[in-house]
């Protein structure tokens, strides 16, 4: 008798440290369930950042873009200009180049 008692006794202290076992695993299921919680709305902001900021970007290169294209055209417009002085001056009717350009 005393033989199963002590036979008991251990199947239940066994059983118990796998109860303790069983809810530390459980526990840290629940921490890794929080983390990768954390980690996927941590991702999930990131991707909406990288979102806003690639459409901050394309709007500058849009405006860059266009700064180019006026600087090309003022550009082309002051040598056509400068042009135009010379072929002037040259014929002796400053004068009237400026009269009519302002």
């Amino acid at each position: 008798m005393r033989k199963l008692e002590e036979s008991l006794q251990n199947i239940e202290s066994k059983a118990k440290g796998k109860d303790n076992i069983h809810k530390n695993l459980q526990e840290k299921i629940k921490e890794l369930e929080g983390l990768i919680e954390l980690k996927t709305s941590m991702q999930n902001q990131s991707e909406k950042q990288v979102s806003q900021l690639c459409e901050k970007l394309k709007g500058k290169e849009e405006t860059c873009c266009t700064l180019q294209h006026k600087v090309v055209f003022y550009s082309r417009l002051l040598f056509d200009m400068c042009l135009i002085y010379t072929f002037f001056s040259n014929i002796g009717c400053v004068s009237w180049f400026w009269s009519y350009s302002l």
